[in-house]
């Protein structure tokens, strides 16, 4: 048993430190901080501190031992060997600092081990590389429960009391491919509002459903009156559904105010529906108090989100779900409403994320439930993070994103490159910033079928690269993101 125990702790004593050299490094990585001050915390942690700290104690011993001696007390022998004890040192100044860390950079140490965890193995692929990278990220995903005590979501609070729990069915829409996106153009000049055999096609048309344009006053005096309104006169369920949220975020403004002040106003259905201004958990209400009007059924969920110019990890969120036809469907309202910059709303109604497949909405989109990813096989928060962010745009645009394939990378040279395959010939514009501020510049883009983006990354840091793209026109919606370290 002794043996065995030894054998046991051996092994700890070896993990311990491999992991605090792990997560220090990563996070250095992640955070732009300098490797070699993860590196020297590695050499100071084993072998300089335990060695210094064996030194320190021996004296000790040495000065109680005389001490003993010119008492005539019995002296005392060392129970442990030299070795013994400099592995239990190495082993509890390790496993301070891993505690440490952890203590002081909870979200941040989920997102660094799994965003560049593998820092070491970049640039290889295949084979063993594969296999530790596989090894590296399920040891990472380990961290999201304390990831999770230290975020918060302002918007679970909102909840509906009376939602019950419900298991959905996945509803794994696919993505359509570029000829689908070809021909759905060629159709939507002429398309008009019709009811559906089945789902419609993603996108729909980004104009606002006729009873929104054509509802009075007289008509808009509750909730209940325009529930009523709308239900009666359309009956084609998506349709229907898709006049609530056009309704929704054609009516409600965003208030960048207290999103900004992190104090939000009451988000219940009726005071949004007078006042006219919510954050998303009011937009996501209002679109469940209509349903219950219409007798439809739409879910209050909630979740992180990654934003224009947010975080990898992504900030507190709620958006929906709606049922049909025996089939769920997501929808994100705010999102489709306009955007946020600052303290100031602007107003742009999409129809990017509604009916959005779950496969381009779950980029964006990370519910604390995970079956209300609606995916066959949900994805963890792990590989949430280190998807590229990419927005439900790129998907409709036909895109698709060749180099990099995560959502942060480090560059040595001051030229950063995005990839990417453009069948159907889009308009694409790239620009890159500094996380510190500051003027951003324009990349060079060659709109070829196999596109590139050439972004210059001028000095040392952390720096957005944001992504547009259109069909036409001179608007030029964002549909992606990416984090460069140099």
């Amino acid at each position: 048993m002794t043996g065995l125990f030894k054998v046991v702790f051996g092994m700890i004593v070896v993990i311990i430190p491999l992991l605090a050299v792990w997560l220090s490094s990563s996070l250095a990585i992640y955070l732009n901080a300098p490797l070699w001050g993860a590196i020297l915390a590695a050499v100071i942690l084993f072998p300089i501190l335990p060695i210094l700290w064996e030194f320190w104690r021996s004296n000790v011993f040495k000065q109680r031992q005389k001490e003993r001696e010119a008492a005539g007390k019995k002296l005392r022998r060392k129970r442990l060997t030299f070795s013994d004890r400099i592995i239990i040192r190495t082993f509890i100044l390790n496993l301070g600092f891993l505690v440490l860390l952890l203590g002081l950079f909870p979200k941040e140490s989920f997102e660094a081990v799994n965003t560049r965890g593998d820092w070491v193995l970049a640039g290889n692929d295949g084979g063993y590389y594969d296999i530790s990278r596989k090894v590296i990220f399920a040891t990472a995903s380990g961290l999201e429960g304390l990831h999770n005590l230290a975020r918060e979501n302002p918007y679970e609070k909102y909840e509906p009391e009376d939602q019950p729990k419900i298991t959905p069915k996945p509803n794994p829409i696919p993505i359509p491919a570029p000829e689908e996106v070809a021909e759905k153009e060629k159709e939507v000049e002429n398309e008009e509002v019709r009811s559906f055999a089945s789902a419609p096609s993603w996108p729909m048309k980004p104009t606002l459903h006729p009873l929104v344009t054509s509802i009075t006053s007289s008509d808009e005096t509750s909730i209940k009156a325009v529930a009523d309104y709308i239900s009666s006169r359309e009956k084609d369920p998506f349709l229907r559904i898709k006049a609530m949220n056009d309704y929704v975020a054609d009516r409600i403004a965003y208030d960048a105010v207290a999103l900004a002040e992190g104090r939000y106003p009451p988000q219940d259905a009726e005071t949004v529906f007078k006042t006219r201004k919510a954050v998303c958990a009011g937009y996501s209400k209002l679109m469940v108090a209509l349903a219950k009007h219409t007798g439809d059924e739409i879910r209050y969920v909630t979740g992180v989100s990654r934003e224009q110019g947010g975080q990898i990890a992504g900030g507190g969120h709620a958006w929906n779900a709606a049922k049909i036809e025996g089939a769920w469907y997501l929808i994100d309202t705010t999102w489709n409403s306009g955007s946020v910059k600052g303290t100031k709303f602007t107003k742009a109604y999409t129809t990017d994320y509604l009916f959005t497949p779950p496969e381009a909405f779950g980029v964006g989109h990370f519910p604390e439930d995970e079956q209300w990813q609606l995916r066959g096989d949900p994805i963890g928060r792990g590989e949430f993070v280190r998807q590229p962010m990419l927005r439900a745009g790129f998907f409709a645009n036909a895109l698709v994103l060749q180099s990099p394939k995560r959502s942060q990378v480090t560059v040595n040279t001051d030229r950063f490159e995005v990839k990417l395959k453009n069948p159907l010939g889009r308009k694409l514009l790239a620009t890159i910033v500094s996380k510190k501020g500051g003027e951003s510049i324009r990349c060079d883009v060659d709109e070829a079928e196999s596109a590139s983006l050439l972004c210059p990354v001028p000095d040392y840091g952390v720096y957005t690269v944001q992504i547009f793209a259109t069909a036409k026109g001179n608007s030029y919606p964002m549909v992606g993101q990416l984090e460069v370290v140099r």
